[in-house]
């Protein structure tokens, strides 16, 4: 029976090489080296299960406040008597070469590919069965295609790594083109693709040939390379091995994870002895202080969350961009009542829905994102796993692959028919998108992208690839800045004068301070 795998703990040799389980026999650390560790299967599955590790770490802390909070989906809540500028500085385009969320973003992708380079080394001479050396080498493939697509997107070209560096001076590398990181991405997406097993034979948990296809088709999507992705998406699709849930609230019930929409997720567990949970609703949540009068945890009353609530609140612009009757805002979105306390904490006393919501008299009420909210046991201490590709987004890169190749006709077919037990539209409660032009429909596919994927990560880089974030975030900085209290800053309160002014430069993230001081060979991108 496949059960869900444990990721691992521990580094040793420049790879997490020990797993939390006890049913696990290791060799003690120091007697670990790199000839006598890499030997057999259960050497290289526990490589690869810390290959995966620090995405957990990666999704819980860092890659909403720059895939979503650092567009126009949602905002930090300015708290006057608190203040984290690793989190509030991307919302207001203000990061440096030292912001803690960059810098995290930017190690933890090279951890993983460091992990992954010793694992594509080593694995071809191990000794042990073929069709178990490719499930595990493929795996290491999509993670590391997987992170550097991270980097690419988000920094621009980036020194490549793809073996182990053996001596110091082989650790520092000047940063590759653009091209030259896409061109490798794509080498280890294809490869691994053709190693891994479908998701119907893989290990719950783990990336499958479903998860490397449609990283390769995000990739040709990036590229505009519209009939490339299109040939890759549909791969996915005939698979078989993927269908849409009936109901879109159910895709994040904790009771159902890596159901038949989900095709790559980061795996939690909220059990405190393992250390593999999630907590990033307790980030998502209002500054309150007693977040247990609402998530019915104990102790109760638990410890604030005043220093790392509202970092990743929803903007009034996205709820405005729900349609009508659209059941994924109920399903994303609920909101938080209760009493605004002198030190600006909220004394929460319930959480109601968003449709026609008015707060009463004197009742302060706060958005947050409530697809991620759900059951739990002790504070902190989550069991929610984070999506990351889902079938949904498939069939959305099809809709627009398709139309940008000029048959708007046919690339409406994967907004209004079913797939599985449901369509896209059709799920959420609206009516087919009616044929329209080329120009429409990318708008309704750009529309439809926003509000399906909303708190998944995705907005930053749709605006990224498409073109449009110099526009879409210069306007989002205006309005914030003309009036901050409809974005949930204090009454009075004005965002610093160079806040929230958005120029070219910022499409990338800075380079870390840190490496650049460790790597005389690498240069800061423009504007920093």
């Amino acid at each position: 029976m496949k059960t869900i795998f444990n990721i691992a703990i521990s580094i040793a040799l420049g790879c997490s090489c020990a797993s939390c389980s006890d049913f696990l026999n290791l060799t003690p650390y120091s007697e670990i080296t790199a000839e006598n560790f890499y030997q057999n299967e259960e050497d290289f599955r526990q490589a690869v299960n810390g290959a995966y590790e620090p995405l957990r770490n990666m999704y819980n802390t860092e890659e909403w406040n720059l895939g979503e909070a650092k567009s126009d989906n949602t905002t930090y809540i300015i708290h006057i008597a608190k203040s984290s500028l690793d989190g509030e500085d991307p919302d207001q385009f203000l990061e440096t070469s030292t912001n803690g969320n960059v810098g995290t973003k930017y190690n933890n992708c090279y951890v993983i590919i460091g992990r992954c380079n010793r694992i594509i080394s080593e694995i071809d001479q191990a000794d042990f069965d073929a069709e178990a050396k490719n499930n595990l080498k493929g795996q290491a493939l999509f993670l590391r295609a997987f992170s550097y697509f991270n980097l690419v997107q988000y920094f621009g070209g980036v020194p490549l790594h793809t073996t182990p560096s053996t001596v110091y001076e082989e650790a520092f590398k000047p940063r590759a083109s653009v091209d030259e990181v896409y061109e490798q991405i794509i080498k280890d997406a294809q490869e691994a693709s053709d190693l891994l097993p479908v998701k119907s034979r893989q290990e719950v948990g783990r990336a499958s040939k479903g998860s490397a296809q449609t990283l390769l088709g995000n990739v040709y999507m990036v590229l505009k390379r519209w009939a490339e992705a299109e040939q890759t998406l549909k791969e996915v699709v005939s698979s078989g091995e993927y269908e849409l849930l009936a109901d879109y609230g159910s895709i994040y019930s904790i009771s159902s994870k890596n159901h038949k929409e989900s095709i790559f997720e980061i795996q939690y567990m909220q059990d405190a002895s393992l250390g593999q949970q999630s907590d990033f609703i307790y980030r998502f949540l209002p500054y309150m202080t007693n977040p247990s009068a609402i998530t019915g945890t104990t102790p109760n009353p638990c410890p604030s969350n005043v220093d790392h609530g509202g970092f990743n609140t929803p903007t009034i612009d996205l709820i405005n961009a729900y349609e009508k009757g659209d059941k994924r805002l109920d399903a994303s979105i609920g909101m938080v009542e209760g009493k605004l306390t002198d030190s600006y904490a909220l004394d929460a006393t319930g959480v109601k829905s968003i449709v026609d919501y008015e707060p009463a008299p004197g009742i302060t009420a706060y958005p947050f994102i409530k697809k991620y909210f759900h059951e739990h046991i002790k504070p902190y201490y989550t069991d929610d796993n984070w999506p990351v590709y889902r079938y949904a987004e498939v069939l959305l890169f099809l809709a627009e692959a398709i139309n940008e190749q000029n048959r708007p006709d046919e690339a409406i077919h994967y907004l209004n028919n079913t797939f599985g037990q449901a369509s896209i539209r059709g799920r959420a409660g609206l009516a087919p998108v009616k044929s329209q032009n080329v120009d429409a429909l990318r708008e309704a596919i750009y529309q439809e992208r926003r509000i399906e994927l909303a708190f998944e990560n995705k907005r930053w880089t749709d605006l990224l690839r498409t073109g449009r974030a110099v526009e879409v975030m210069t306007r989002h900085g205006q309005k914030i800045k003309a009036n901050p209290e409809s974005y949930y800053w204090p009454d009075g309160v004005q965002p610093v004068a160079n806040a929230y002014l958005f120029n070219p430069d910022k499409c990338l993230l800075p380079i870390p301070l840190r490496e650049i001081d460790l790597n005389s060979e690498l240069k800061q991108n423009p504007g920093y």
